[in-house]
């Protein structure tokens, strides 16, 4: 009883003192994170000594300065408390997610470890696209040719190896294959990867092949787009009097899903001098080699009878 009074008067001293400005205002985000760092190994001694109280608190703490500049950075020392506060590198993984763009580009990306960039490539929810990211890992330019080092390029530096194609595709190993070339467009490969030297002359062939072909190839990189890119809606378009189709086709109103107009065509037509009622999915977007989409229709004749069930 002692024991568990002794560690709630520490836990309310210590929160007390944690959240002095002078701990969480600093003059650089560097400060603040290397200030916040040393709240870790505090939480993994209340984990041992069986301190739920403390560990709440160390991990609010945490919580609450995290943000897009310093989640990088967070992630790498998050990963090594995951078994006691997962919720900490689950929101340095939520923020790269959001702001994968913001992340890719920044210059704290290049400095992340292995597993950390193993980890973010394997996301499913990243909003950046697949030339972006292939971008951040890959680069045929001197590091301070950039204005942010590229993750392939700086680790190469750090290793003191030379900045090539057979030296990039090393340092990535295995990462290599969680990138998903077979999204990016053919110019975006020629002047990227391709380029570069990170993709083979043989493997730039093969997703040619792939994007091209009707009998598609077994890639050894992952073809399927990422959850957040896989836009999701529905439209909906009711035809209150279908004697109007006699005049014209109809047509909905055009509803934006995943940055494209999608709209429903109506129309009455003949076969075979029989009349038929058509009703199409058009899209207002881009050529068909850059995107691809599935959709399930749903035609329902609703009668003018109330007591009268639609069809």
């Amino acid at each position: 009883m002692e024991r568990r009074q002794g560690a709630v008067r520490f836990a309310s001293t210590f929160r007390t003192f944690i959240q002095r400005p002078s701990l969480i205002c600093s003059a650089t985000c560097i400060s603040t994170l290397s200030r916040i760092c040393q709240v870790f190994p505090t939480l993994l001694c209340a984990d041992k000594y069986g301190l739920p109280l403390l560990i709440a608190i160390c991990t609010n703490v945490i919580l609450d300065v995290i943000s897009i500049n310093n989640c990088l950075h967070m992630l790498d020392v998050a990963m090594q408390y995951a078994s006691v506060a997962p919720s900490i590198m689950e929101k340095c993984l939520c923020l790269v997610d959001k702001s994968s763009k913001t992340v890719w580009e920044s210059e704290q990306f290049s400095a992340i470890g292995e597993e950390a960039l193993r980890i973010i490539l394997q996301r499913d929810r990243l909003t950046a696209d697949e030339d972006t990211i292939c971008s951040s890992v890959d680069t045929d330019e001197p590091i301070p040719k950039l204005p942010s080092g590229r993750w392939a390029a700086s680790m190469c530096t750090r290793r003191n190896m030379d900045i090539s194609s057979a030296n990039l595709r090393q340092v990535l190993g295995k990462m290599l294959f969680l990138i998903r070339f077979p999204l990016m467009t053919v110019a975006q490969l020629m002047d990227g990867p391709i380029k570069s030297g990170l993709l083979l002359q043989s493997e730039g062939w093969d997703i040619y092949r792939y994007k091209h072909a009707t009998i598609k190839l077994q890639l050894p990189f992952p073809t399927e787009p990422r959850h957040q890119a896989r836009a999701e809606g529905v439209v909906n378009y009711t035809v209150a009097d279908a004697r109007e189709l006699s005049l014209k086709y109809m047509c909905s109103d055009w509803t934006t899903i995943g940055k494209l107009s999608w709209g429903i065509f109506v129309s009455k037509e003949t076969d075979e001098e029989l009349p038929v009622l058509g009703f199409y999915m058009q899209c207002s977007g881009y050529p068909k080699s850059v995107w691809t989409c599935q959709f399930n229709a749903e035609l329902r004749l609703l009668p003018w009878k109330a007591e009268t069930a639609p069809i």
